[in-house]
């Protein structure tokens, strides 16, 4: 079960996998797509096989899903870059080894540079926690660059928003797969709870009230499993669909959904479990609110559907419509 009271590595929590996250896809996945040989030797080795942390710097006090928006100025100074400027809600980012930092170079482009933190002693860098309401083991973190060198051969190749929309394809399919498996485990429990709970002399399950949202999240959940399954073996097959806008709307899609199907299987797993849900043993900030921040984690719901709508409503006039032109008639 998810609890504040295990010390151990709990499967399906968010908070933890968020970490994973962190310094998997969103810190070696610009690495790898933008970075010569040189700077990968030195940024994504310690990472991806010495087991260093990695964080991805992105989000801002005025750039939350509007990452174009960004106010970090990357100002250039002969061979170094002096970076100044805030970051927020940066997962790993106060135990990080080392960050990708998104921001503005002096001609306005977005580029994307990489942080050796020095095990946090970097000069005239300062990170301290977050503290959130869910996400507790994140290490959700606020970071401030105050006039930071950083030496020039650690700029990324590349227009920093290309960067950033490459990894956040990747980003977007691990999410769902979090938010299914939370799914899986909330739908488990208000499943395991409705065999056996005894009320009115009836077992929950043979309430309708209770039984069919379990069965159609089931039924959800399996739909969503086989578009995962299917966008991961193309991503495999073909790593140049990281630059797809068609699969970076596909995955957009299904993170909306898996997120939006995760926060529902929680409520209904907690009104299922009645007042049981509601005792410290379930830790409801872990259960109920971790699934709730996803919906804004890698792009906000709200944000992200309303780009998906504008996208079904774009029209081309077919060559029909534009010549099939009702004359005027002169009386």
């Amino acid at each position: 079960r998810w609890s504040e009271y295990s010390e151990k590595y709990i499967a399906g929590n968010y908070s933890i996998e968020m970490g994973r996250l962190s310094g998997g896809t969103l810190y070696c996945n610009p690495i790898n797509y933008a970075a010569d040989e040189t700077q990968k030797e030195r940024f994504l080795v310690p990472v991806a096989k010495d087991g260093q942390i990695g964080a991805s710097a992105m989000t801002e006090f005025n750039a939350g899903s509007d990452i174009f928006s960004m106010e970090l100025r990357l100002h250039e100074r002969d061979n170094k870059l002096i970076a100044k400027g805030k970051k927020l809600f940066i997962t790993n980012g106060m135990i990080a080894d080392f960050i990708v930092l998104y921001g503005r170079l002096d001609n306005g482009q977005l580029a994307a540079v990489v942080v050796d933190t020095e095990h946090q002693k970097l000069r005239n860098f300062r990170s301290t926690r977050v503290r959130t309401y869910g996400m507790t083991d994140a290490f959700v973190s606020r970071l401030i660059f105050d006039r930071v060198e950083l030496p020039k051969e650690n700029l990324l190749h590349g227009h920093g928003l290309d960067i950033a929309f490459h990894q956040l394809t990747e980003e977007r399919l691990v999410i769902s797969a979090e938010a299914l498996g939370d799914a899986m485990k909330k739908i488990l429990y208000s499943h395991a709870y409705a065999l056996q709970r005894m009320q009115f002399e009836k077992r929950l399950h043979q309430y309708q009230v209770i039984r069919f949202p379990i069965s159609k999240k089931i039924r959800e959940l399996n739909l969503m499993f086989s578009a995962l399954i299917q966008y991961a073996r193309q991503m495999d097959e073909h790593p140049e669909l990281g630059s797809s806008k068609l699969m970076a709307a596909n995955a957009m899609g299904l993170k909306i959904s898996s997120t939006e199907l995760g926060f529902e299987s929680a409520i209904h797993c907690f009104r299922t479990l009645g007042g049981r849900g509601f005792t410290r043993q379930y830790a409801n900030e872990i259960g109920l609110l971790d699934s709730y921040c996803m919906l804004h984690g890698g792009g906000s719901n709200y944000v992200l559907e309303d780009s998906e709508s504008r996208r079904f409503f774009k029209h081309k006039p077919t060559r029909r419509e534009v010549e099939d032109i009702i004359p005027k008639i002169d009386y």
